[in-house]
């Protein structure tokens, strides 16, 4: 019932792109960029990649995109 926990889930039932990366997210991972960004910034960042067209084609690593998005929307606020 964690945070983490049900981000994890929520990549597992809906995250068909994010699953399909060269380089998936796990869940220590997933728990690091909760930590730094929190959870509602990383569950948007994840949604935003999941819609993202061609993200399994312009991108390798679920972990380094989603920190660099992430990074972008902070140093943008």
């Amino acid at each position: 019932n964690s945070k983490e926990g049900r981000a994890f889930l929520w990549i597992e039932e809906n995250g068909k792109q994010l699953k399909a990366m060269k380089e998936p997210l796990t869940f220590p991972e997933l728990k690091k960029l909760i930590s730094i960004y929190g959870s509602s910034e990383v569950a948007s960042v994840l949604q935003s990649m999941e819609n993202y067209p061609n993200l399994t084609k312009k991108y390798v690593s679920a972990k380094l995109t989603a920190n660099n998005w992430l990074k972008k929307r902070r140093e943008s606020k």
